[in-house]
């Protein structure tokens, strides 16, 4: 997914950046952890030049 906006202009606003947040869960996780984790990622990825795909 991340490669195929990378390669796409889009008529009206040109190239585009977009980062991506995969959500791994493990075993001892309770819900509000893993949310809490997700919620995190995208700030990391804007705060490492975005444009990525960042794991938890």
């Amino acid at each position: 997914m991340a490669d195929t906006v990378r390669g796409s202009q889009f008529e009206e606003t040109g190239w585009i950046t977009a980062s991506y947040v995969v959500a791994e869960t493990q075993p001892s996780d309770e819900r509000d952890e893993l949310l809490r984790r997700a919620d995190q990622a995208p700030q990391r990825a804007k705060s490492t030049g975005g444009d990525r795909v960042e794991t938890v």
